[in-house]
């Protein structure tokens, strides 16, 4: 049984306007020469009226899979209350997208995991699918208001075994500075250790 993982970092989104200043500021890790104090790394939305971050995985095999974003808001943040941000995904570039509504207005200052562990959100992936690439993003693209505030520090698609059977869990870390990491570790009932790290350039 296999478990795959995928984290991705703020770099590795497709961000629509992402590499204009004016809209978008790419936030270092703390230790970087760049680096404000205490920040934490994220994409911190300047201003936009098109919110569209976006990522897609390598070929899962699991039968669900579920799906994050880690969010938060800033102090003065605004232009969130009636325009509703919708976590979007589908399996295959021809897919049909399956939605969850997100109430961004409610996050706080403090990062967030959207939407919880009591309320997921789940892409079931068939067998018989051609393309079990998963496709999936934040969206807000309707209201036309504009929006600030927002930071967004990480995605993680999680594709879920069926429990009490031995799998290996395969967990890519996605960061455009350092490349790709496949974390390989073979877990089973009563046991979990790294096996292998294997770099992609």
């Amino acid at each position: 049984m296999i478990q795959s993982i995928y984290i991705f970092k703020p770099r590795a989104f497709n961000i629509v306007w992402g590499n204009d200043k004016r809209c978008w500021r790419m936030a270092k890790p703390i230790g970087s020469s760049t680096s404000s104090k205490n920040e934490k790394e994220c994409a911190e939305l300047v201003q936009v009226s098109w919110l569209e971050v976006t990522g897609v995985t390598r070929k899962l095999s699991a039968s669900t899979c579920q799906i994050t974003y880690q969010l938060s808001l800033e102090k003065g943040a605004s232009g969130w209350t009636g325009a509703p941000v919708f976590l979007m995904a589908k399996v295959g570039k021809k897919g049909k997208y399956k939605w969850k509504k997100l109430e961004v207005e409610k996050l706080t200052r403090d990062p967030t995991d959207f939407p919880s562990e009591a309320d997921p959100f789940g892409v079931e992936i068939a067998n018989d699918q051609p393309d079990k690439r998963l496709y999936f993003g934040l969206y807000e693209v309707w209201s036309g208001r504009w929006k600030q505030g927002l930071k967004v520090y990480k995605a993680k698609s999680r594709s879920e075994p069926n429990p009490g059977f031995d799998f290996i869990m395969f967990i890519y870390i996605y960061n455009e500075e350092v490349g790709a990491f496949l974390f390989l570790l073979n877990k089973g009932v009563g046991k979990n250790y790294l096996k292998y790290i294997i770099p992609f350039f």
